[in-house]
């Protein structure tokens, strides 16, 4: 009876052993398990998620444009992403070009990925919110220079 529980208590622990020594090579020298990043995402041509700065946790600039982040979500194969540093525009690193859809997988804004305190935007919404108003326009062109407005004023007759 004692070698029967040796035996089970044994081969318990070999198969510990080996399932850790798997987990072990996979994670740290295969690197087979996905990473997920922020990229920058252009809001004129994409669906884009939106990050605005919160000024009662951080610090904020104040100024709404650089105050607000557009991005989507990049997740990769750690194996296959490059070591370099993504402020780096020579790195590959935030782009899925010319990989294939199993090592890259790019995430826009859509319903069915968007957590609860998450917003997006499409082209079309940002475009919109973009666009200077009428009184805006008439704004620019009193503070032009003479020649600008001379210039604006020629083409309106034109037209």
């Amino acid at each position: 009876m004692k070698r029967k529980s040796f035996l089970v208590v044994a081969v318990f622990f070999l198969i510990v052993f080996i399932v850790v020594l798997a987990s072990f090579l996979k994670l740290y020298f295969l690197q087979k398990y996905w990473i997920e990043f922020q990229a920058p995402c252009d809001p004129e041509s994409e669906v884009c998620f939106v990050y605005v700065c919160d000024p009662e946790s951080e610090e904020c600039t104040g100024d709404p444009e650089q105050d607000t982040y557009y991005y989507k979500i990049i997740r990769r194969i750690a194996s296959d992403t490059p070591t370099c540093d993504p402020n780096d525009e020579d790195c590959g690193a935030l782009s899925c070009e010319g990989i294939s859809e199993n090592l890259c997988q790019v995430t826009y804004c859509t319903e069915d990925v968007l957590e609860e305190w998450q917003t997006c935007t499409s082209p079309e919404d940002f475009v919109q919110a973009e666009a200077p108003e009428e009184g805006d326009q008439e704004e620019v062109l009193e503070t032009g220079t003479e020649e600008d407005i001379a210039i604006e004023e020629t083409e309106q007759i034109k037209e």
